[in-house]
């Protein structure tokens, strides 16, 4: 596997400070951070596709003789171990793609063979020879027609719910996509990661730079320490931001360090990018289990220790503030000393009642303990069994091997997330999926209105935004996938088996589904005898179940309880039709399912005024189990859940200081006068 450089790096310039990605100091009051990198080139250089791609072009809101671009990858869901959601082109030349009439332009001999130009004329020709005409491509090709479109509208559901009328064109990695007009005008590039909450949308591709400004006035002294903390807290949120993109620069460095291969490079690869000025920037970006910054809700400390060798052959460590200016480390100019490009660092860690296990995820490679000679992708940095307790203040030394050039460390990008595993002792308490695990800032991309019977929409997020779950057993946890779905009646959140992350044999594996996937799905099916109660519909759970798994049927049933006041509860099962079937994808599911009415009820408590002043309102809501209720039967438990918004609130801690949790909200979400109560059974 391999990525293609993004232009000719002989027509770049050396890059200067104020055009690079990262934290760039405004005044006393505010700071800036440039999620872009620009860059001075030559006119008319060629821009390359990174990798296999669909494209998509929007005008430069500042001048419509530019054009932006984005590329969406299609290989895979991780790029060189990063969740990347898109490429962004800034500073292409809308005369290099179309002529004055907005026809597009035929390829000269400037042009790489297989270009974006050749590609259109096939793609008209073989539509020409379908219906008999002589039609030439025009802007339109380039998705140019959407530049009337509101700029709220979000990118994703141009490429994926618009198919009826657009279909994105696909170019192969390093395919020449455009010519940057260079010259006087800048370029920019962006990394855009797959984070929930910074849904890209068309406003954003049309601007003509990416910046963010965040308040910095000093923490008002004359407050209280809960105040001050949740100052603190509101300003982290803020930055949080930058966390859904990264800096072009390191995803090459990235991409050279683990070994894969960057094409279209005619110089020393080790050497490729030092006219970049983060050239010797290393990032760690260590995120929560939801996916902010490793210490966002303040239940830890910010400071860990970074250790590199010393003239003697010892790692020596200091200790380094990990928000010393935004939500994440940087090492530069650090120079190796020796022979060994490994440098270290320690997390801090305490664990006690009731949390059991702290697990480092790396999607990076190049990732190991100190004393090991083989790099896995999952580490248990500290463990405890429900008896006993263990009380850390750091984990053990944590091995990054990072590439050089002149012996200081060359830019590169370790992305890992630190889960905090719960008290394993399931049994008095509600599943998983309660403790905060769906946020309401996960978006459908497709229009939800209006979904004929049988259809659905789904969308999908990557298993950094998402706890590390446990299984049945306590003998292995998985990392998720994530998403949300609509059908005609409802919206559901649901979770599936991504990879095992840790089991007692030590072996990583994988079993992802291709069918639970981005996109539209209208696979027909008979409705009349799978409506559920209230009107509803069953349809994604039926997909799910019945059309894409061996050997298993949904299967409805009512229970009726009078001891303990329940008349004709419903929930459904997965039911297997095989003798001693197993599926291991079903046992690995989980899903909430609410009907439009409720999900609106829920959305709609966020506007609501929060009068209790330790909630804290500037930051992402998540979908809370207020109360369960657990009725044991003899072949199946049955459980109500009531739910609720799971709001960030700020408590105090047992030494006196302060932390954030997220909290139910007091009230619970009412449709029809009544709260919002889901049902659910499990098998015994």
């Amino acid at each position: 596997m391999g990525f293609y450089f993004f232009t000719d790096l002989n027509a770049l310039s050396v890059q200067s400070e104020q055009n690079s990605y990262g934290y760039v100091n405004v005044n006393s009051t505010n700071d800036k951070f440039n999620l872009h990198s620009k860059f001075s080139i030559e006119e008319n250089t060629s821009a390359f596709s990174i990798t296999k791609s669909l494209v998509f072009y929007q005008e430069n809101v500042n001048d419509s003789s530019l054009l932006n671009v984005v590329l969406f990858p299609l290989e895979s869901n991780y790029t060189a171990g990063f969740p990347v959601k898109f490429f962004v082109y800034r500073g292409i030349s809308k005369d290099s793609l179309l002529d004055s009439n907005n026809l597009v332009k035929e390829a000269d001999s400037t042009w790489k063979e297989g270009n974006i130009l050749e590609i259109i004329k096939k793609n008209q020709e073989k539509i020409n020879s379908k219906t008999g005409s002589i039609d030439v491509a025009k802007a339109a090709s380039l998705g140019l027609q959407f530049q009337a479109n509101d700029s709220e509208t979000l990118l994703e559901s141009v490429l994926f719910d618009f198919t009826d009328s657009f279909h994105p064109l696909i170019v192969p990695k390093g395919c020449e996509i455009g010519k940057f007009a260079g010259g006087s005008n800048l370029i920019s590039m962006e990394v855009v990661l797959d984070k929930i909450g910074e849904d890209v949308n068309l406003g954003f591709l049309r601007k003509a730079e990416n910046i963010i400004i965040v308040e910095n006035t000093p923490i008002d002294t004359a407050l209280s320490g809960k105040e001050q903390k949740k100052q603190v807290f509101k300003r982290r949120s803020l930055k949080e931001k930058i966390l859904g993109f990264m800096d072009i620069t390191a995803f090459y460095g990235a991409c050279f360090n683990q070994g894969y291969e960057v094409e279209g490079i005619n110089i020393n690869k080790e050497k490729f990018l030092t006219t970049f000025y983060n050239s010797n920037l290393v990032y760690i970006d260590i995120r929560d289990e939801r996916g902010f910054s490793y210490n966002h809700f303040l239940n830890s400390q910010d400071t860990l220790a970074v250790g590199f060798y010393n003239d003697l052959g010892e790692v020596e460590y200091e200790q380094v503030n990990y928000y010393s200016d935004w939500p994440i480390l940087k090492i530069n100019n650090k120079s190796f000393q020796g022979e060994k490009h490994e440098f270290f660092i320690k997390l801090p860690i305490t664990i006690g009642m009731p949390e059991t296990a702290n697990i480092l995820t790396s999607y990076t490679k190049k990732v190991s303990l100190k004393n090991d000679k083989l790099y896995k992708k999952y580490r248990i940095l500290a463990q405890q069994k429900i008896t006993g307790e263990v009380s850390l203040k750091e984990s053990e030394p944590i091995k990054l091997e990072n590439w050089s050039s002149s012996a200081k460390l060359s830019t590169n990008y370790f992305l890992l997330k630190l889960d905090r595993i719960g008290n394993s002792d399931k049994s008095n308490s509600p599943h998983k999926i309660w403790d905060a695990f769906f946020s309401l800032d996960m978006k459908n991309v497709f229009d939800t209105n209006a979904i004929p019977e049988g259809e659905f929409r789904l969308k999908t997020y990557a298993s950094i935004n998402a706890p590390i779950n446990i299984n049945k057993d306590l003998s292995g946890y998985y990392s998720p996938t994530i998403g949300i779905v609509a059908d005609k009646y409802q919206i559901s959140f649901f979770s599936f088996y991504d990879e095992l992350v840790y089991e007692e044999s030590q072996k990583n594996k994988t079993i992802r589904s291709s069918f639970i996937q981005t996109g539209k799905y209208n696979n027909a099916y008979d409705t009349t005898n799978l409506l559920y109660q209230g009107g509803q519909a069953v349809g994604f759970l039926y997909q799910i179940v019945t059309n894409k798994i061996r050997n298993f049927e949904l299967s409805q049933f009512s229970l009726i309880d009078v001891d303990n006041n329940i008349n004709g509860a419903k929930f459904l099962l997965p039911q297997s039709t095989a003798v001693n079937n197993y599926e291991e994808f079903m046992e690995h599911f989980d899903c909430i399912t609410l009907t439009h009415e409720e999900y609106n009820a829920l959305k709609s408590k966020v506007s609501e005024a929060i009068s209790d002043v330790d909630f804290i309102q500037e930051h992402p809501y998540f979908i809370k189990g207020k109360q369960t209720k657990n009725y044991n039967y003899e072949q199946f438990n049955f459980i109500e859940t009531t739910i609720t918004l799971g709001i960030p609130k700020i408590i105090t801690t047992t030494d006196n200081n302060y932390s954030i949790v997220i909290a139910e909200h007091p009230t619970s979400a009412i449709v029809n006068d009544e709260e919002i109560i889901l049902t659910s059974a499990t098998v015994n």
